[in-house]
């Protein structure tokens, strides 16, 4: 006779498999050749706020969803052509890190702009 068989799962283990399995967060989805050969368009998510946005003209960028004050907003961080996923990777750190900061990233973005063309 198996004893283990009778025995209930643990707390966590019971959780976990009651957890959807599409609900779990995720980093890092996307890769660099997977990126690149997204044709259809839409919004493909690579993990926390980050997105690959394909437009109906084909044309791609990276962009940053978060929300702010109680709205969406889109933080764009420049084309798939001309920003590899691991600076934009980088560029969506740098935004959250000013979101924990009670900053909005694109209000920042264009401080800087305007800080650069004042000079």
């Amino acid at each position: 006779m198996d004893v283990g068989a009778n025995r209930l799962p643990s707390a966590s283990r019971l959780w976990t498999n009651l957890w959807p399995q599409g609900c779990r967060k995720t980093t890092h989805r996307l890769n660099a050749i997977s990126a690149s050969n997204i044709k259809k368009p839409g919004l493909y998510p690579d993990g926390a706020g980050l997105y690959l946005r394909v437009k109906p003209s084909g044309a791609r960028s990276w962009v940053f969803r978060y929300m702010h004050e109680r709205k969406p907003r889109y933080l764009g961080l420049g084309s798939a052509a001309s920003v590899s996923l691991a600076t934009a990777r980088s560029l969506a750190g740098d935004a959250r890190r000013q979101l924990d900061l009670g900053q909005d990233p694109i209000e920042a973005k264009r401080l800087a702009e305007r800080e650069v063309a004042a000079d």
